[in-house]
């Protein structure tokens, strides 16, 4: 009010005076004005008071409400004497009245859209919010009702059975996302979601007409949202929907639904691995999402929070937020108590599946492979055979004359011996997929999938503790993932590969040789599957965990067992697992490489002629290459050796090389001594052949087997001494203990061993004998 403004019934009390000098005077002119007027309103004429003069002189609403404003000011006056108390009990009726009509005006001008006159009767009603104790009416919350009683109608289809029944429907067959007959219409609820966005925003461009982005549509906004997702939508429609769903999935299978035909397969939206089969666990979620996302884009009023020219715009969306939340917020918490068990259901049932379709496959393999059988009984009979244990009684085709019927019947024989080579060969090479990167990508997929509606759920989230919540569910899905792929797929995929590798034997195959054992070659390649799996989890682990601060972690270099979290020593276990079966599987690799070699030398016919050579002419033969024998060994080991190199840790690898050059010796050893017989000329290609050796095993680096091959070197000089003289042979006999006592490998009784297998031994071992002993077999005498 200004100063000099002349003082009147509507502006009297509003005015202010800052000088104690001129309050008196104020008070006295105030008091003139006001006094005669609540006299004749509150205490002579209360039951006519619309008839008074004052009312005919401001008989606009919005000068009435300043008027009744003063008044309720200025009656305060009288707050100690006795008629005060039917003061206030009069002027609260006389409110009321007012209050009641002029939302009935505003409900008129709202109809003829005169937003001009409706702005200005809201405005009078805001003229009586007074904050006085004894005045009960609320003009406010009456016009929250009235706007609310406005709009509430038009929610009414929420709340229909109709919509509940559009939204999940019958199914017609039995395909993705189909629950115990019924599905969820994606469709649909987008169609109800916009429905609503498209009555929210007409009912928000109204009020925003009204208030003319006044700070007084504030309130009306925030609790026309709340009453409606309180009441109608997240208490009505979103609940009804939920339950309903929970319902149909404690439901028995319909046995009369049939599987949807092929032309007809669509791959649904946001149903997935985990929600496939269960609509509850589509609904709450997606629910979400579009609450969210529907309540984001709604077209808010531009609402100034006050007149300034700086005022400050209202954000609603964060508030509604808090509304979604709080009411949504029982079911958030359901949604993740239930989703580790959900979760853990729907991987168990992903391996399960890829189990048994890896079982139906590797059957189908075998039965068509068998058809090709002559004898398609046995064939029958057999197709579900034990392929390693019972393959050795498939190779016994040899024997006496054979009669023409017995060619037939070795002809049916030797097909099926085709056939059960190639399931052999077969399985060898399904070693490599017994665990499989693609079921862990999809695995990984599946818990990123449970990751984001988890998250989503904490969009915007109110509260910090179901934040906290929802991130230790998260790590117990991590844990329980990891934990179940280890003892449901990875675990059972490598012992059936260590199976395969300790099953498998060389020598019963009669096929050419491949310088590599292929079971082995599997398994690395299994191997680097585990390694690769490995990575994908800890990758996995870091972006999704770390990086979203799911999970607290420290520093690397601080890290250790007992500080690392739950899901850290999770991937240990699988770490540590996975190089368990490494060592075991080269532990039984050895054997199998061993095995191999030994088959080597038997394909080759190394035998006691083969350094027994009597010729230079025999010896032009080999043009002074190592025997065939010592090359594929060579070939063999070297093979393995780049492809481990390649695939296992250094240190490990050098064990398993000084365990292989070890073994190799004492094959060597075995082969020198029991079989072979060397001449002079032979030990040309003898020398030859252990230089090649050696240069192999200095190549790769093992110590101890390049000692023996030192010793072995030296030792091969002894087969090229011509001993056709005593002295000669004397001179042998003084090397062999001059070698036996310093090579530092071999005793002398080992390098005289060694030295018997001279083609000329029985020639000379007398007189090396004498020469070692000090006599020999004929010096001694029986008395």
């Amino acid at each position: 009010m200004l100063i000099d403004e002349e003082l009147t019934p509507i502006n009297c009390v509003s005015k202010s005076v800052s000088d104690p000098n001129l309050a008196r005077l104020e008070f006295i002119k105030i008091y003139e004005i006001m006094a005669p007027i609540s006299n004749d309103l509150l205490v002579k004429n209360y039951s006519n008071f619309q008839s008074l003069a004052v009312f005919k002189e401001f008989n606009d609403p919005f000068d009435q409400s300043m008027l009744f404003a003063g008044l309720g000011k200025f009656i305060q006056i009288y707050r100690h004497e006795d008629r005060y108390r039917n003061m206030v009990i009069r002027l609260n009726t006389i409110l009321d009245l007012f209050v009641t009509s002029v939302i009935r005006e505003i409900e008129i001008r709202l109809k003829q859209e005169d937003f001009k006159e409706a702005r200005k009767l809201i405005s009078a009603l805001d003229n009586l919010n007074l904050d006085i104790g004894d005045i009960e009416v609320d003009s406010l919350e009456a016009l929250l009702e009235f706007f609310l009683d406005r709009y509430v109608n038009s929610y009414s289809f929420l709340s229909s059975k109709d919509t509940v029944d559009r939204v999940l429907k019958r199914a017609t067959y039995k395909a993705r996302g189909v629950v115990k007959g019924h599905y969820l219409d994606f469709v649909e609820v987008d169609n109800i979601f916009n429905q609503v966005a498209s009555l929210l925003n007409s009912q928000l461009n109204e009020i925003d007409r009204i208030f003319d982005t006044n700070a007084d549509e504030v309130p009306i906004v925030l609790k026309l949202m709340e009453t409606f997702l309180g009441n109608y939508f997240i208490g009505g429609l979103v609940e009804k929907l939920i339950n309903r769903a929970k319902h149909i999935d404690g439901l028995d299978e319909p046995v009369d639904l049939e599987p949807e035909p092929e032309d007809e397969k669509i791959d649904p939206p946001h149903v997935n691995i985990m929600n496939e089969n269960s609509l509850y666990f589509q609904c709450v979620p997606f629910l979400h999402h579009k609450l969210l996302t529907t309540f984001e884009n709604l077209n808010y009023p531009q609402s100034s929070m006050d007149s300034t020219d700086e005022a400050t715009k209202m954000d609603y969306y964060p508030v509604i937020i808090g509304f979604i939340n709080f009411y949504y917020e029982p079911h958030l918490v359901e949604f993740s108590d239930q989703l580790p068990k959900q979760c853990h259901q729907s991987l168990v049932h992903l391996i399960d599946t890829w189990e048994l379709n890896k079982v139906e496959n590797e059957k189908m393999l075998e039965q068509e492979i068998l058809k090709f059988v002559d004898d398609s009984s046995e064939a029958q009979t057999n197709h579900t055979f034990d392929i390693f244990s019972s393959f050795t009684n498939i190779f016994r085709l040899k024997g006496a004359k054979k009669t023409e019927k017995e060619e037939i019947e070795n002809e049916t024989k030797l097909t099926k011996f085709a056939a059960k080579l190639q399931i052999l060969t077969t399985n060898v090479q399904n070693i490599k997929s017994l665990v499989s990167m693609d079921l862990t990508v999809l695995i990984l997929q599946h818990v990123k999938n449970s990751y984001d509606l988890l998250l989503g759920l904490t969009k915007n989230s109110a509260t910090s503790e179901i934040k906290a919540s929802i991130y230790k569910v998260c790590q117990d899905i991590f844990i329980d993932m990891l934990s179940t792929l280890i003892d449901r797929h990875i675990k059972s995929g490598f012992q059936e590969a260590l199976t395969r590798l300790k099953e498998y034997n060389p020598a019963e195959l009669e096929v050419n040789v491949d310088y590599k054992v292929e079971p082995l070659t599997n398994f690395i390649e299994l191997v680097n599957v585990g390694d690769l799996i490995l990575q994908m989890i800890n990758i996995f682990y870091n972006e999704e965990l770390v990086k979203n601060e799911i999970v607290k972690t420290k520093p690397q270099k601080s890290r250790d067992f007992l500080s690392s979290n739950q899901c850290e020593k999770t991937i240990s276990k699988l770490e540590m697992m996975l190089d368990t079966y490494v060592a075991d599987g080269l532990d039984i690799s050895i054997g199998v490489i061993m095995n191999e070699v030994n088959l080597c030398i038997l394909r080759s016919q190394v035998n006691e002629g083969t350094y027994n050579l009597v010729n230079m002419e025999q010896m032009g033969i080999k043009n002074g290459q190592p025997s065939v024998y010592v090359k594929q060994t060579v070939t063999i080991l070297e093979s393995h050796f780049k492809m481990l190199s390649e695939s296992i840790d250094k240190s490990i690898l050098d064990i398993f090389k000084e365990e292989i050059g070890e073994r190799f010796i004492a094959t060597f050893i075995k082969l020198l001594t029991k079989k072979l017989n060397i001449s002079t000329i032979g030990a040309i290609q003898f020398i030859t052949d252990i230089n090649y050796l050696y240069d192999f095993f200095v190549k790769y680096k093992i110590k101890q087997t390049v000692q023996y091959l030192v010793a072995f070197k030296e030792i091969s000089q002894l087969f090229l001494i011509e001993c056709d003289d005593k002295k000669k042979c004397k001179d042998l006999g003084k090397l062999v203990i001059d070698l036996g006592r310093d090579n530092g490998i071999f005793s002398p009784e080992e390098v005289y061993s060694f030295v018997s297998r001279r083609s000329d031994w029985v020639s000379i071992k007398r007189s090396v004998d004498k020469i070692m002993y000090g006599f020999g077999p004929d010096d001694c005498t029986i008395v």
